[in-house]
């Protein structure tokens, strides 16, 4: 859970949804190199990227890296394909959950859904 609070998606969690959150996530650590999805593969588990760093590649060269937080975040809550190719750049430590299991929570808990539905707002419209 402690891991969560610094999540910029979940930053506007109460702490007992974060805890609900928490007890459905599972830690997984990955080596350098490893490819978790390419893009063009269907979206089905959100990864949280708590330690390590992570190269987001398009099909059309563009490169993003990301050092913590979510990787394809938009893709995730949105069900379509994946946007980028994910590689580990380094040893990486994430917390992945299914979107079925994102989908169980937040009709069970909608003061979560509110609050990552705000905070994703909060984001693209500091993007425009």
């Amino acid at each position: 859970q402690l891991l969560l609070q610094d999540m910029d998606i979940l930053d506007s969690a109460r702490t007992e949804d974060l805890a609900k959150f928490a007890a459905i996530c599972r830690e997984i650590e990955v080596p350098a190199g490893t490819i978790l999805f390419r893009e063009g593969e269907s979206s089905r588990t959100l990864h949280l990227l708590i330690r390590g760093r992570v190269s987001l590649e398009a099909n059309s060269g563009e490169t993003t890296v990301v050092e913590r937080g979510g990787v394809d975040i938009w893709s995730f809550f949105a069900d379509t394909e994946q946007q980028y190719t994910a590689q580990a750049l380094e040893e990486c430590l994430f917390l992945m959950v299914s979107f079925e299991e994102m989908e169980d929570l937040l009709t069970a808990e909608p003061e979560l859904c509110w609050a990552i539905t705000r905070r994703l707002a909060l984001i693209v419209t500091r993007s425009q």
